[in-house]
């Protein structure tokens, strides 16, 4: 009858703006609004700028400090071969790590506060090192990069557990210093990859300072290296194992992340309508209902966040994937020796600037770069060398 289903339309539509409203104005925001991951955190959040969010973030931040510090104590030697001196010219690793550091001394309301990155990551190497299976990686070495244009006391005070190499050490002070920051900031990475081109390896990791590897770094590199790599025969630039959440999200202008997003609510529907069909709820397989069922699903996801619905694809390394890298950030790229000379020879010859930073001159250098998902590593830092200011943790984890 015509006024019956006027009236199951009305109902249906009255439901539903109920089921909307209560799931994503209420229930949604409070379970996601401290979820770094979500879009409701990026709204609901307060601004970082403020003097008692940056004392939040300073007293955590010590605390991961004390940790660190207290770790390394009772762990003198990462290595029992750690001085440069004792690696053996004609030794081949499968990995070398190189961490490229620099001091962060000035927070705008804090002056001379050092959040000790380095401390925490190398610590955290440290532990990933010594806790490895012992089939795991077992030829890898770690190298700090130091491009401090001074004295990069924190990186010296870890030389007991890890070797440095100073790139300015040297070098007059005149000298030292790049008109231009992102020129300067390219050029110390540059110094870096080189520096990791005198030892032979199989691959070369460089990572920043403040990007600290997840526990499950090594296991995923032992996958990629035993496994992943060998597939598309080392032929790559660089593989990107870290991306920002902010720039990791289903609107992301990529085309691929929305048609992503549409077909895992489109696969959803149709699991929900599958389950509703064999325990003989047809009735709500209509039209009307499946789409409002799709919307809901849609929008929910992106709620939860990409970042948050890839979870699933951690239970296993063969689970990640490659896709083509995105723009922006270099906090840890993976090279081949071939790849890294390939990059310096390339670097060498571009000039960055504001608006063609190091990572897009790497971008538009020709090569075929992937981006190894989810990520392996987080970015801890919030005070940026290269802008010389805070930056909210959920722009730039």
């Amino acid at each position: 009858m015509p006024g019956k289903s006027l009236v199951k339309i009305i109902t249906l539509k009255k439901t539903s703006i109920l089921v909307f409203t209560i799931s994503f104005c209420i229930i949604l925001p409070l379970l996601l609004k401290d979820n770094i991951h979500s879009p409701y955190h990026f709204v609901l959040s307060k601004p970082f700028n403020s003097s008692a969010r940056e004392e939040n973030y300073k007293f955590r931040n010590d605390l991961e400090v004390l940790k660190s510090k207290v770790y390394l104590s009772r762990n003198k030697k990462l290595d029992k071969d750690h001085l440069l001196s004792q690696w053996k010219e004609t030794a081949k690793f499968k990995l070398i790590i190189v961490i490229v550091s620099a001091s962060r001394n000035h927070f705008p309301s804090g002056k001379n506060y050092n959040p000790r990155y380095l401390t925490q990551v190398t610590a955290k190497y440290g532990y990933l090192k010594l806790n490895r299976p012992s089939t795991q990686l077992t030829d890898m070495k770690l190298i700090v990069c130091d491009v401090d244009k001074v004295s990069h006391f924190e990186a010296l005070n870890l030389t007991d557990y890890i070797p440095k190499i100073s790139i300015y050490e040297g070098v007059p002070r005149s000298l030292r210093m790049n008109a231009d920051a992102y020129e300067q900031e390219k050029v110390d990475y540059v110094h870096c990859l080189k520096q990791s081109l005198n030892y032979t390896s199989d691959y070369i990791l460089i990572v920043e300072d403040d990007a600290l590897p997840h526990d499950d770094l090594l296991e995923k590199l032992d996958h990629l290296f035993s496994y992943r790599l060998p597939k598309i025969n080392n032929t790559f630039g660089y593989i990107k194992l870290f991306h920002p959440t902010r720039l990791n999200g289903y609107i992301t202008g990529d085309g691929n992340r929305l048609l992503e997003w549409f077909a895992s609510a489109g696969l959803m529907e149709h699991l929900i309508a599958s389950i509703l069909f064999i325990f003989g709820f047809t009735d709500q397989n209509s039209i009307d209902n499946r789409l409002i069922r799709y919307i809901f699903l849609t929008l929910l996801l992106l709620g939860i966040g990409r970042i948050n619905v890839m979870q699933w694809r951690k239970i296993s390394p063969h689970f990640y994937r490659f896709v083509p890298a995105p723009s922006c950030c270099t906090p840890a790229l993976l090279f081949t020796p071939t790849s890294a000379k390939l990059m310096v020879d390339y670097l060498s010859k571009v000039t960055c600037r504001k608006g063609y930073a190091k990572d897009t001159a790497m971008e538009t250098a020709g090569f075929k770069n992937w981006f190894f998902e989810p990520k392996i590593f987080t970015h801890i830092g919030v005070y940026s060398t290269l802008h010389k200011n805070l930056i909210r943790p959920d722009i730039v984890d």
